[in-house]
């Protein structure tokens, strides 16, 4: 078996990950953007990699209390005895 197609999609498969976290920077950044210009197979891994992270970004932040919920919340920690073992 020769180095085919799958063999060249193997050497980014890390830098993807990079990218789609924007933490890819310089010589390879460019390197996988001008693949990413002819490489449809590439753009789709890419396209499913952002939405991967967008949904990790959504489930992590999740809703914001209220302003009302946030200070109730502030002042029962505050009020704690933060003494006890």
């Amino acid at each position: 078996m020769g180095a085919g197609p799958m063999r060249a999609h193997d050497q980014f498969v890390e830098d993807l990950a990079l990218y789609s976290l924007g933490a890819l920077e310089g010589t390879e950044k460019r390197v996988l953007e001008q693949h990413l210009d002819d490489c449809s197979c590439c753009r789709s891994e890419l396209r499913q990699l952002q939405r991967d992270v967008a949904f990790l970004v959504r489930t992590l932040m999740g809703p914001l209390p209220s302003r009302p919920t946030r200070d109730r919340l502030l002042q029962r920690i505050g009020g704690e005895d933060h003494n006890e073992v």
